[in-house]
């Protein structure tokens, strides 16, 4: 009950409260990493080998797992919620996407195309195939709902605090901090991540296709599992799309109109879901 409660109070802060993205960067993370790689001998042995991303965060995972499971609970149920609060928090994101999406569609009609355009690189790190900003938003919003919100959800019911934040600095080191990583631990990154995406991009896609056009989607990810071959971080991306355009069978020709539809398929797929655990947890506590 108080991992659900934690969960309702986290979203409600994340969409309505708080424009958090300033206090969610991993700059000391990064700067963790550059002492490692200063350093010959010890940057050659973590992250030139097979396991040195994982070595890498362990100590970061080990010192959560230490608050998680010895400080938080000594500490009574308050700071127990407080502190799962702020891990959720900190991982969801790092930027808010209803806030981003007002903010682009606000641009557009205003006529800042060039703001817009900036604006609209905020969805970049997902998969698409036109370079359009309307169809780079569209995309964004479906795998950003997975990114951003769906998977660091389903780690924090998992796995707690430690889950939620584990899941956020794999997508870092995946997506955004490719470039300053070794080439092996830039496939190590993107190899792990793989893995912990898999369950939350098919929830994700699951829920697209609940509350959306079902044999629609079920079509569309049936036609993807069957083309799908070497299995990357841009696998998951491109089954989500696929799934929730499907689900949008009849998505208008406009393109305001269309980006507001993907961003209503979110929130009615997050409510579901959301809806669902509820049920869960309230039956699992009679």
């Amino acid at each position: 009950m108080l991992t659900f409660i934690t969960l309702l109070v986290a979203l409600l802060i994340e969409r309505l409260l708080w424009h958090g993205e300033i206090y969610r960067k991993l700059e000391r993370f990064e700067h963790y990493h550059a002492k490692i790689t200063a350093s010959r001998w010890l940057g050659w042995l973590l992250l030139s080998r097979p396991w040195g991303i994982v070595i890498l965060i362990t100590p970061l995972l080990l010192f959560m797992l230490f608050l998680q499971f010895n400080v938080a609970p000594l500490l009574g149920g308050l700071f127990e919620i407080l502190f799962g609060l702020l891990c959720l928090l900190f991982s969801l994101g790092p930027r808010e996407l209803g806030r981003d999406v007002e903010n682009y569609l606000n641009a557009k009609s205003a006529g800042q195309s060039q703001q817009a355009h900036q604006l609209a690189q905020h969805f970049s790190s997902t998969h698409h195939s036109d370079p359009s900003d309307d169809s780079q938003v569209s995309q964004g919003i479906l795998v950003g709902a997975n990114h951003r919100l769906i998977g660091p959800i389903l780690w924090f019911l998992l796995l707690g605090a430690i889950g939620a934040m584990s899941y956020r600095l794999m997508h870092h080191l995946a997506y955004a901090y490719q470039a300053n990583l070794t080439i092996r631990s830039a496939q190590d990154s993107k190899t792990i991540f793989y893995w912990m995406d898999w369950l939350p991009a098919r929830i994700t896609a699951a829920g697209y296709a609940i509350v959306g056009h079902f044999e629609q989607a079920i079509s569309a990810w049936k036609t993807y599992a069957a083309q799908q071959t070497t299995p990357t971080c841009t696998t998951h991306d491109q089954l989500i799309w696929l799934t929730g355009q499907a689900a949008l069978a009849n998505d208008p020709a406009s393109p305001t109109a269309s980006i507001k539809n993907h961003l209503r398929l979110v929130w009615r797929s997050l409510t579901f879901w959301i809806a669902l655990i509820g049920l869960v947890t309230l039956f699992g506590a009679l």
